[in-house]
């Protein structure tokens, strides 16, 4: 007995160290990378089979990244490889993507021409499956030209991997002709947000932990950001250029993220669904626009002069050589601030317009991803699978390892910025009325006319409601006639 009691207490002292060792760190390219598809018992794919049949993409080259996959390349890279592996032995389909220029200002047109060409020829290549920049590509649905996915097969617009916010943004009286969802992973990267300099913030004498504190409390608003923003940029007398510094650096595309993260909209809604443009601007929009008209144009505030839409070039140069305090630009810049920022950098949500603000809501940049099926698709049937295997590999395979590990991990490394990523995810709100017609006064044009066109946001509102509200009545009324709408 006594030999026994003597072997379980060397048992236990052996046991004990262990169990008070804290697990050790993975490495992100062990796990995710090695990350293996699920058949999950929640999709609808069943045992669908197609024998070998090609299924073809018709999408732009400016982020071909999204579907070309590479075994040996990068973390991200091999995810897709590995999704589109998934896709083809769960289906036992073929992929063939044939990209071509895309680009909102050079090439939507062309792109678009090349679609209707598409329809009007009968299919005459064979796309079974349309990607590209999320508004010019609504046209289709529009113009009739592409299917309703509701109505494919397999496709269940409820699941964890299609964009829940969009669909409800784009759906007509139920139909949806295009959709936003982990089939790309721009859904994440093109998430827009805010760059902090933690360095430079802590250099003024400012309290870091309160700054995310007030994020964590729901208390992160423009009043307090602009505050914060008034204590920090120098413009000397003869200095050069390459010398400013700038309490806030932005773009054309998160200036106009800023109001929908506000809750404040152009249209607004009936209690059928539809969207209206109110007889006057709401007061809400109002103030918006005369405090953002205020606060850009000071002196520490880098703001894109007309015509100049942002991209970031000249942007991402000044946040990362140290020189902005704060800088709004989509999440998947930090891939640069990584590999030559010297000062620490944060991420923080677009804020709220006041602390009694629901939630935090955020937007994508618009040239994000959106997927349609063109009428011509010789299977409906194989479109909806293979669209929808598409998007849900994507979310087993692709998400974790760039949203999870890429960004979390890798780019804005730290519990803490992972919540502020997810809590800009979870508040992402999409436009629609521009999806569904380039021609309507949207929101954007809205806010570009009255900072770049100089004018009175009541005068814009006057010279613009009346053919804005033709358009729209126009929209309406072509989907009444298609039977989309009551």
């Amino acid at each position: 007995m006594k030999k026994v009691l003597l072997l379980l207490l060397a048992v236990l002292m052996v046991l004990l160290p262990l169990a008070g060792c804290k697990p050790k760190k993975t490495n992100p390219d062990e796990t995710t990378a090695g990350t293996e598809p699920t058949n999950s018992t929640q999709d609808d794919l069943g045992d669908k089979k197609f024998t070998g049949e090609e299924f073809k993409v018709l999408a732009r080259r400016e982020t071909d990244y999204e579907y070309e996959g590479n075994e040996a390349g990068s973390l991200v890279d091999q995810a897709v490889y590995k999704r589109n592996e998934a896709v083809k032995n769960r289906l036992d389909i073929s992929l063939n993507f044939v990209f071509t220029d895309g680009d909102w200002e050079k090439s939507r047109f062309a792109f678009l021409t090349k679609c209707r060409a598409e329809v009007m020829g009968g299919g005459q290549d064979g796309y079974d499956l349309i990607s590209t920049h999320s508004v010019y590509l609504g046209t289709l649905g529009t113009e009739g030209l592409a299917l309703d996915l509701t109505t494919l097969p397999a496709i269940n617009v409820e699941k964890e991997w299609w964009s829940k916010s969009s669909y409800e943004a784009l759906s007509l009286n139920g139909h949806v002709f295009e959709m936003i969802g982990d089939i790309g992973y721009t859904i994440y990267e093109y998430m827009e947000a805010i760059f902090i300099n933690e360095t430079i913030f802590e250099s003024i004498n400012e309290d870091l932990e309160e700054l995310y504190r007030l994020v964590d409390d729901g208390e992160w608003t423009y009043d307090k950001y602009f505050e914060y923003v008034a204590k920090y940029g120098n413009k000397d007398e003869g200095a050069e250029e390459s010398e400013f510094t700038y309490g806030l650096v932005t773009n054309v595309h998160a200036l106009r993220a800023s109001f929908m993260a506000q809750d404040s909209y152009v249209y607004q809604r009936d209690e059928n669904g539809r969207y209206y443009l109110p007889d006057t601007i709401p007061d809400k929009l109002l103030n918006l626009l005369d405090r953002g008209m205020r606060e850009y144009s000071k002196e520490n505030v880098m703001f894109p002069a007309a015509g100049d839409w942002g991209d970031g070039k000249w942007g991402d140069s000044i946040f990362a050589s140290g020189r902005a305090l704060f800088y709004e630009q989509t999440v998947g810049t930090a891939q640069k601030f990584k590999e030559s920022m010297s000062n620490r950098y944060g991420i923080l949500p677009l804020p709220k317009y006041d602390a009694l603000q629901e939630k935090y809501y955020s937007e994508c940049r618009d040239t994000l991803t959106a997927v349609s099926v063109p009428t011509t698709a010789k299977s409906p049937e194989k479109s909806g699978y293979c669209t929808e295997a598409l998007a849900m590999y994507g979310y087993q395979i692709i998400r974790p390892a760039y949203y999870d590990t890429v960004l979390k991990v890798r780019l804005v490394d730290g519990p803490r910025y992972g919540e502020i990523l997810d809590t800009i995810r979870d508040g992402l709100t999409y436009g629609a009325v521009g999806t569904f017609t380039e021609k309507a006064f949207t929101q954007s044009m809205f806010i570009d006319n009255c900072f770049w066109g100089n004018k009175q946001p009541a005068t814009v509102w006057a010279e613009n409601i009346g053919w804005c509200r033709n358009e729209l009545d126009a929209f309406y009324s072509t989907m009444e006639k298609r039977g989309i709408l009551d």
